[in-house]
């Protein structure tokens, strides 16, 4: 029992040193949105720049989605950071439920208003959705766009993720058209201040993204 108690104390305090040596970086740089993740602000020196967009791509099963939420939710209860997650893949519901066994309650933060979870996986596949917020059918990148701009409104969110943009291409009609989308979507981000992750699936492990355009 007093082993038990030791080793605890012993995560404590390396946990405490960790969360103080990211503060004493943070406080000379004030212009980072830290991640809470750790090891990650360490890395970053102290998080990611603000009011950029980042690419956060890898192949299937590497953690994208766990890592660019557990970014929103920490924003949300650590930082003080309204965000917005646009569910381009999986729905919001099936994101609740897997989030939950990491014990982020999603529902309690956007019953407070500090979460939106955009609903943008059921018009893609033309189906309804009983979600608060929900982008419309037929689904289409300006509807998207419109969504995204809304949502970032109305609870004044600071981080956005967007997964994925794989999900976004295939509704565009050729590349030319899904690089315009992509300088809109940045550009709306930019606009509200906002640090934001774009998550891209990687297939070949070589290529970052799928159309060789979002990286730029």
């Amino acid at each position: 029992m007093e082993e038990a108690k030791k080793e605890m104390s012993t995560e404590d305090e390396i946990a405490g040193k960790r969360e103080e040596a990211v503060s004493q970086v943070v406080r000379g740089r004030t212009n980072r949105a830290r991640s809470g993740i750790p090891g990650f602000d360490e890395l970053t020196k102290g998080g990611l720049i603000r009011n950029r967009a980042y690419l956060i791509a890898g192949s299937a099963g590497t953690g994208k989605t766990i890592f660019s939420m557990q970014f929103i939710h920490n924003g949300a209860v650590k930082y003080g950071e309204n965000g917005v997650y646009v569910a381009l893949e999986e729905t919001p519901e099936q994101l609740r439920r897997d989030m939950l066994s990491f014990g982020w309650n999603l529902k309690k933060l956007e019953n407070e208003g500090r979460l939106i979870l955009l609903d943008a996986s059921s018009s893609r596949v033309g189906f309804g959705s009983k979600e608060k917020f929900v982008v419309p059918r037929p689904f289409t990148l300006d509807a998207l766009l419109y969504e995204v701009n809304r949502c970032i409104k109305k609870i004044e969110a600071k981080r956005v993720v967007i997964d994925c943009l794989d999900a976004m291409g295939l509704h565009a009609k050729d590349v030319e058209e899904f690089r315009k989308s992509l300088l809109k979507l940045t550009m709306i981000l930019k606009s509200f201040e906002c640090t934001s992750l774009l998550v891209s699936e990687s297939f070949d492990g070589k290529a970052p993204s799928r159309y060789g355009v979002e990286e730029f």
